[in-house]
């Protein structure tokens, strides 16, 4: 047994020797032929240096203008034709540098332009341009590099400092443009003041003396008024309009003798009718009937008395009967004869549903009828969806949420068109999976096709038409303003002379007090403006009339009139949507049809189930056989229940008898009723006494009348006249107050004219002011810190000078002559060759001798625990030694700086310790698959060492572990970053490491050897 364990650990030994003499064969090949294209670059002249360019510059704005001096930098050295230039990102150029790939790194940090144009500061921060070159370049190409670089700094500095002066020079000139600018703007201003604003406020005190004249005028005509209606009221006599009221006056109408003696006659009549329908009508006999139910009444209530008990023993003996008969019948049906019937109808059902050829064949027309429903439906969903060539207007458009609100939908009925688009694409997925790809289906690309259309705005245009007659004193000018949104095309006619529809200011002819104004156009929609104009779908223009810059005599009192004439026209109506009422009815029509399909999806022809039908009907007959007994229990407690209840329902029925008593109480007084009214016919009425007499009086009475009437006819017609005078008078004051309602008017609108006017001037004149100090606050910037003091800022003009300094990333590295260096890649690959070849020798040691046991066992039940301890320890330990040995080693090697030495040897002493305490666990745990685990970390190095490319990283660097040791060492080496978040992980790393170690289980049975 020891011998083939022997055997086993040979095999391995050899396996690893010939993987290490591989891997460095590899990486010699790869890598060691660095030094050689050092010495081969410098003797194939300067051209041959790679330089990579990173450019972090971030653009800034100076003056108004972007500035972006890292493209212009780059632009700069691509004119160089001695060197060979390529502009990466950092992490390309890094990996350029790692693998011999670029020289040189260039990198243009991201303030660069913002610190170049510090122009107006009073100290300004130097400008760095860092640059880095590669780990193991000979000293020869070293120089060089550094030549390349400060000959590119130089030539970049001269085009800063010409760039300053162009910067200086332009902000000077824009300052002479700009004080030219201000003056022509302030003359403009008090220009627009004088005549726009000025002028008319100094004519607006004519309309209030204008105002006072007429207000006094209809104040004079109203006094005159009321003293001519006061005068002819109190010349009037009070007794002109006194009547004598000595006689009845409510009896002078000469109409009241006839109606008197239409009243009489019909009075006769009712008399004679009343005394004709009394002796018809027979009130003895209806006396009688009600007697004779009288009578009955007290007949049946007697009855009633005698007959409860009656009806009570009757009841019983009827229910008793019923109850023996239910009780002596028995079922007809026993066990054996209802199983026997079960067997005999579930064979005849059976015979009969096999051989009925009317079923089978109404089954497969039913199988048939769905198959070609079910086809005839999706022919009709393709039909819904597919967009036919020509002709088809009933497709569905790939449409939206946001399509159907910009056609003019709700955001609710947007919602539901939306999900029915939703449901058309998934029924599309359906029909494209079970199809050819010839037969695929796809929803039309929609491209505004239903979106508002306004061709016919844009080409055809709309009519602008109006006609309007001005009349007015003192209109001199007529201001045109057109909607932004449309081109006009047409003319204003005022007075028979036309002009053209467009922004414009007319001088009118004030010898006119009369304008006809007559509009007629065509306006139409701009197509840049269609998106602006589906805002408010309106076209407006405004006509304007009123006066401007009037220089009247200071005695002259016209008043001043603005008329505004205003053209709105909603157009949309105007706009097309039948394209969006076809898609919505073919959204619809599609909608309905998915319903059904999906109400029939999923439903399979499935064969009759005739056995099921069969047990269906033969377990209701034996049920209903069954039941027999149940049905007999059920009679019985019915029977119970009547019994219980019959005293209840015959005291409903006799309980009558109240109600019949109080009927009998009801008839008795009607019947007393009848015999008065009886009595009351029998007597003769007593005929009114009239006084016919009293017609005499009327015609004296009328007489009288006719001479007063006579009297108040005469003041009447002398009052007629005084009150015409009067209404000539009101007249007078209703034009009076016409004339004032019409200068209050004029008053009002050419306040508000002169409000708009003064908004206007003021809003310009803010802006101006806004400008001014805009530029003033700019131009003060200008070069405020050229001088200190009295002096010259020698930090500024030193910054002009040489604004740009080079700065190198220094390496860790000490350069000594001509001396190559190892490269990071194969100092880790040997790290972790070694420390596999420890965790084998670890291995192999407790499979040979079994696990060391430093303290016995038997002394206490926590040596164990002891013992693994001190195992991990040893393993830890013996990494630990080895890291200090291999740190040694390659410090001397890479000829690290003095400053930088306690730190590599540390990284190298945790990377060691990690890789022996890892792979020594994975060996002594899972054995085999740790050694399969071991290889696969080291096969994903070498695959990604062979995919490093200037082009950047791949995914396998990524995911292989010892990459990132080989990143971490080569960012150290190059001093990029900094370490100590590395050096974290790995003392995690080396924490647990020695925690597994410490928990080996081991199993009875090994399989995994």
């Amino acid at each position: 047994m020891k011998k083939k364990n022997w055997i086993y650990a040979l095999i391995v030994t050899l396996i690893i020797i010939i993987a290490i003499v591989s891997m460095i064969f590899f990486v010699q090949t790869k890598y060691g032929d660095q030094s050689e294209k050092g010495s081969r670059s410098v003797s194939n002249k300067n051209n041959k240096i790679h330089i990579a360019i990173v450019n972090e510059d971030q653009p800034t704005t100076y003056n108004g203008k972007k500035v972006e001096l890292g493209q212009a930098f780059i632009k700069r050295l691509a004119n160089e034709k001695n060197y060979k230039f390529e502009t990466v990102t950092r992490n390309v150029a890094e990996s350029g540098l790692k693998n011999g790939g670029y020289q040189v790194m260039i990198v243009i940090p991201e303030n660069f332009s913002k610190l170049a144009m510090q122009l107006d500061a009073k100290t300004p921060s130097k400008i760095s341009l860092q640059y880095k070159t590669a780990v193991g370049q000979k000293e020869e190409v070293a120089k060089n590099t550094e030549k390349v670089v400060s000959n590119v700094l130089n030539d970049f500095n001269k085009n800063l400092v010409e760039i300053y002066l162009t910067s200086i020079i332009d902000n000077l000139h824009n300052a002479q443009k700009n004080v030219g600018a201000i003056m022509t703007r302030e003359h403009g201003v008090n220009s627009k003041f004088s005549n726009y604003l000025l002028n008319p406020i100094n004519d607006f005190p004519e309309l209030f003396t204008d105002t006072l004249v007429n207000s006094i005028s209809a104040n004079k005509d109203i006094t005159k008024w009321f003293q001519t209606y006061n005068k002819s009221l109190l010349s009037a006599n009070s007794d002109t309009f006194r009547v004598n009221t000595d006689y009845n006056v409510s009896t002078l109408i000469e109409k009241q003798n006839s109606l008197f003696d239409e009243h009489n006659t019909a009075m006769d009549k009712m008399l004679q009718d009343y005394k004709s329908q009394k002796d018809s009508v027979e009130l003895d006999n209806y006396i009688n009937a009600l007697k004779q139910m009288d009578s009955q009444i007290d007949q049946q209530s007697s009855m009633q008395d005698t007959g409860k008990e009656e009806y009570k023993q009757t009841v019983k003996e009827n229910l008793d009967k019923l109850r023996e008969i239910i009780q002596s019948q028995e079922s007809p049906f026993s066990k054996g004869m209802i199983e026997d019937y079960r067997k005999q109808l579930t064979e005849s059902l059976q015979d009969e549903l096999a051989n009925n050829k009317d079923l089978q064949d109404a089954l497969n027309s039913i199988k048939m009828n769905n198959a070609q429903f079910a086809e005839n439906l999706e022919k009709q969903l393709h039909d819904d969806i597919v967009k036919e060539p020509d002709t088809d207007t009933t497709f569905i458009y790939n449409m939206s949420k946001q399509d159907f609100i910009a056609a003019g939908l709700n955001e609710d009925e947007a919602n539901k068109y939306e999900a029915i688009v939703k449901e058309a694409k998934r029924y599309k997925n359906e029909y494209n999976l079970k199809k050819p790809l010839a037969e695929h289906i796809n929803l039309t690309d929609y491209d505004n096709q239903v979106a508002q259309d306004t061709s016919s705005l844009i080409n055809d245009g709309v009519k602008v038409q109006r006609t309007e007659t001005i009349k007015s004193n003192d209109i001199n000018q007529l201001t045109v303003a057109t909607d932004p949104h449309f081109n006009f095309e047409g003319d204003i006619k005022i007075n028979g002379k036309k002009y053209d529809i467009k922004d414009q200011s007319v001088q009118l002819d004030t010898s006119n007090k009369e304008y006809k104004v007559e509009v007629n156009g065509v306006a139409k929609l701009k197509k840049d403006a269609e998106k602006d104009f589906l805002k408010d779908k309106t076209m407006h223009l405004q006509l304007l009339f009123g006066q401007a810059n009037r220089q009247d005599e200071p005695n002259d009192k016209k008043t001043t009139s603005v008329v505004d004439v205003t053209l709105n026209h909603n157009l949309d109506g105007r706009l097309s949507k039948d394209a969006l009422s076809q898609q919505l009815s073919a959204l619809s029509r599609f909608d309905a049809h998915y319903k059904m399909y999906t109400d029939t999806k999923g439903r399979e022809d499935k064969p009759f189930d005739n056995k099921r039908l069969i047990d269906m009907m033969v377990d209701q007959v034996i049920n209903d056989m069954e039941s027999f007994k149940d049905d007999k229990v059920a009679v019985l407690h019915q029977i119970d229940s009547m019994e219980e209840n019959s005293d209840k329902l015959i005291d409903d029925i006799l309980n009558n008898k109240k109600n019949t008593t109080k009927n009998k109480e009801d008839i008795s007084k009607l019947i007393d009723q009848l015999e008065n009214v009886k009595k009351t016919f029998a007597e003769e009425p007593q005929e009114p006494k009239i006084d016919k007499g009293k017609n005499d009086e009327f015609n004296t009475m009328s007489s009288n009348l006719d001479k007063e009437i006579s009297r108040i006819s005469e003041k009447s017609t002398q009052l007629l006249s005084d009150t015409q005078e009067s209404k000539t008078i009101a007249d007078s004051v209703s034009g009076q107050l016409n004339q004032l309602d019409n200068n209050v008017n004029k008053l009002h609108a050419t306040g508000r004219a002169l409000g708009v006017r003064a908004n206007d001037l003021n809003r310009q004149m803010a802006k101006n002011d806004k400008d001014n100090e805009l530029f003033a606050k700019e131009f003060k910037k200008v070069l405020q810190n050229s001088k200190d003091g009295d002096r010259q800022n020698q930090a500024l003009k030193a910054f002009m000078s040489n604004p740009v300094q080079k700065k190198n990333l220094e390496n860790v590295l000490a350069n000594n002559g001509n001396t190559d260096v190892i490269s990071p890649t194969l100092f880790v690959l040997l790290m972790y060759l070694l420390s596999m070849i420890t965790a084998y020798i670890f291995y192999s040691y407790e499979r040979a001798k079994g696990q060391m046991n430093f303290i016995k066992d038997d002394y206490s039940s926590k040596n164990h625990l002891w013992n693994n301890v001190i195992t991990s320890g040893v393993i830890g330990t013996t990494g630990l030694v080895e890291g200090l040995i291999v740190g040694l080693i390659a410090m001397n090697k890479f000829h690290v700086l003095a400053g930088y030495r306690a730190k590599f040897i540390l990284m190298v002493i945790l990377t060691m310790m990690v890789f022996v305490l890892i792979n020594t666990y994975l060996l002594r745990q899972v054995k085999s698959i740790g050694m399969f685990l071991m290889i696969a970390a080291l096969g994903l190095y070498f695959v990604a060492m062979n995919n490093l490319k200037a082009a950047g990283q791949g995914v396998t660097n990524k995911i292989s572990p010892l990459s990132y040791i080989d990143n971490m060492f080569f960012n150290y080496l190059n001093a990029e970053h900094p370490i100590g978040l590395a050096l974290v992980i790995l003392t995690v790393l080396v924490i647990i490491g020695f925690v597994l170690n410490m928990f080996i289980k081991h199993f009875k049975k090994e399989r995994l050897i």
